[in-house]
């Protein structure tokens, strides 16, 4: 059987979500029963950057990003478009704490130092679930959960 691996790229101002389905999460903290919603689909991410090699005066920016989900590919070149193409989601699918989507990044640690100011800044506090500073597993915010691929799996885009 051959899957059919092909996708719609759109950049992200023309990006329309269909609709999806939902799994309930079940799960006790403390004395508390706390439900989730968990979105089926699940955004894979990818950044792309650089910096400006100086060491007494350091830039960094991010020059390109895409991700997939479901059958679309989104693409931009800001991370002002990026947090635009979240917020159509965030919007179509009413996401909250209690309604999340995983987005799935390889090094999280990495994409998520150039995107923290501006998913914080949009969406509110974020919880993060670390082994170590700057070694994230998980970063939690305005219903997206954002998981690091490489520390949940132990492999490197080399060995998979």
């Amino acid at each position: 059987m051959v899957k059919d691996f092909s996708a719609t790229i759109s950049s992200f101002d023309n990006f329309k979500p269909e609709p999806q389905e939902w799994l309930v999460k079940v799960r006790q903290r403390g004395k508390k029963t706390v439900k989730t919603e968990l979105c089926k689909r699940w955004i894979s991410l990818d950044t792309e950057t650089a910096w400006n090699h100086d060491e007494e005066n350091p830039k960094a920016w991010i020059y390109q990003w895409a991700f997939k989900f479901g059958n679309q590919i989104v693409i931009g070149r800001r991370p002002s478009e990026f947090i635009k193409a979240l917020r159509i989601l965030a919007n179509g699918f009413n996401l909250s704490p209690d309604r999340q989507l995983s987005v799935f990044v390889h090094n999280l640690s990495f994409d998520v130092e150039y995107l923290r100011q501006w998913l914080v800044e949009e969406f509110g506090k974020a919880r993060m679930l670390c082994v170590k500073p700057h070694k994230f597993i998980s970063f939690e915010v305005g219903g997206f959960l954002f998981k690091c691929t490489w520390k949940l799996s132990n492999k490197s885009l080399r060995a998979w």
